[in-house]
């Protein structure tokens, strides 16, 4: 039973560490992956508007074809449907979200340069700005997998290091061995 007790106190946490880890790599992901699509979504606009189409135009082109873009279809979507229903841009992009900051920032640029008349020079070097931005936050995020994966396994250490020390409570105390780890491990465990 004692063996038993001591794979339990490392697997649960184990699990729960690993979900934690997991779930927090998809939202990243996810994240990452819209502020990409919002940079490639400002690009089409500004091809379209450089094509002579306008801003509007554009936008129900792009939404005809918004399973392009997996991270932003429900935005590129409820931009769409909200300026044809009649409400302003501004007021479109409020009922815009997506759990990145950066993609809600995009489409707040998208509906100034709708009520604007941005040309598409201006979309273009928006599009280039969210590109350098995205990869950059991409970067960034790789750089911090390392750190995620301590923040994952530092509870399991910890709790293998308790049931490991309580596993000599049960014994005498073998040489060597502080007492005060002990009596560490047997205060934790009440």
């Amino acid at each position: 039973a004692g063996a038993l007790g001591a794979r339990v106190y490392v697997l649960v946490p184990l699990c729960f560490s690993a979900l934690g880890f997991y779930e927090t790599r998809r939202q990243y992901s996810r994240m990452r992956r819209g502020e990409e699509e919002v940079g490639e979504m400002l690009h089409d606009l500004a091809e379209e508007s450089k094509a002579g189409v306008s801003l509007p135009e554009a936008l129900s082109k792009l939404s005809s074809r918004a399973d392009a873009f997996s991270s932003i279809k429900e935005p590129v979507l409820a931009f769409y449907q909200s300026t044809r229903l009649g409400l302003t841009p501004t007021e479109a992009q409020r009922r815009v979200s997506h759990p990145s900051w950066l993609v809600r920032l995009g489409f707040g640029i998208l509906s100034v340069a709708f009520e604007t008349g941005a040309g598409f020079e201006h979309l273009e070097e928006l599009s280039a700005l969210f590109r350098r931005v995205a990869d950059a936050r991409k970067s960034v995020t790789q750089s911090m997998v390392p750190f995620m994966l301590i923040g994952a396994i530092v509870p399991v250490i910890s709790v293998a290091a308790i049931t490991f020390l309580a596993g000599f409570a049960e014994q005498s105390v073998p040489v060597g061995l502080p007492s005060f780890a002990v009596h560490a491990s047997q205060a934790s465990l009440i």
